[in-house]
């Protein structure tokens, strides 16, 4: 657990080195600076609107930076053969998996709230002048949980892609395809009940519904509309929400580790 700990450790401390980190910094910076500018522009439900802003800017920004940090730096290290030097050592590769998954979601955390924490008083301050719509500070940080959820799945998913190639270029667009498909499937099925859904071949429907079953369904965590609005939250629901995710990441995050004791590296 140990060593486990100190790859987790050497992993945030890469990503706060990482280009792509500052270009976050300057896009945040940026962020922060169109908020009175967004404000002027609007009239009504500036609460709203400006929450709805922060939320989707952390929900881009980390998932953009997460993607590319994390197959960045492994194939940095399959580059450099610093793997190979790594599992030389008296070092599970066990250890190494879920220390660079551990310390991906610390990052994803600390990113996370960073953007959260410092839109905060530009929400609270427009609300308190223009109160027209309710500001659910709670309900604001209480996104930061579901975000992580499924970056935690995304993190995971690129940890087997990597276990099974060694082109980032191919766990990229793996990882694309998880995400598109974890927010569509739901509407895809939702499509199969209609009457043009109804004549499509028994066989695509078959794919569908296996699809359904073994891609994650991140729309469960996309409740950016529900805290917003303060509309159709289910405690017992959000709580489901959260543990499925957990759930799923961890056995996605098994897998990986199964596969990467078994990977040959050059």
């Amino acid at each position: 657990m140990r060593r486990t700990l100190e790859i987790a450790k050497i992993t945030f401390k890469q990503a706060l080195r990482e280009r792509s980190f500052y270009i976050i910094l300057v896009l945040l910076l940026l962020a922060m600076i169109g908020m009175p500018v967004l404000y002027s522009f609007t009239m009504f439900e500036i609460p709203r609107i400006l929450t709805g802003f922060a939320l989707s800017f952390a929900n881009f920004v980390v998932l953009v930076l997460m993607l590319f940090l994390i197959l960045g730096l492994i194939q940095t290290d399959l580059e450099r053969k610093t793997l190979q030097y790594v599992i030389s050592l008296p070092i599970k590769r066990k250890d190494y998996v879920i220390g660079r998954y551990l310390g991906f979601l610390a990052f994803s955390a600390f990113l996370v709230y960073l953007v959260l924490f410092l839109l905060f008083p530009f929400i609270y301050y427009f609300s308190r002048l223009r109160p027209d719509a309710p500001f659910y500070a709670g309900y604001y940080f209480l996104y930061g949980i579901f975000l992580l959820v499924e970056i935690q799945i995304l993190v995971a998913f690129a940890l087997l892609f990597i276990s099974l190639t060694s082109r980032a270029i191919v766990s990229m667009f793996g990882v694309v395809g998880v995400y598109v498909a974890g927010h569509t499937i739901d509407e895809v099925a939702e499509f199969l009940r209609t009457r043009m859904g109804m004549q499509m071949p028994a066989f695509s429907k078959i794919v569908i519904n296996v699809a359904r079953y073994l891609f994650p369904n991140l729309a469960l965590f996309d409740v950016k509309t529900n805290f917003i609005y303060n509309v159709g939250i289910n405690p017992a629901f959000l709580i489901f929400s959260v543990i499925y995710g957990i759930l799923y990441g961890i056995i996605v995050l098994g897998i990986a580790v199964v596969l990467f004791e078994r990977k040959e590296i050059l």
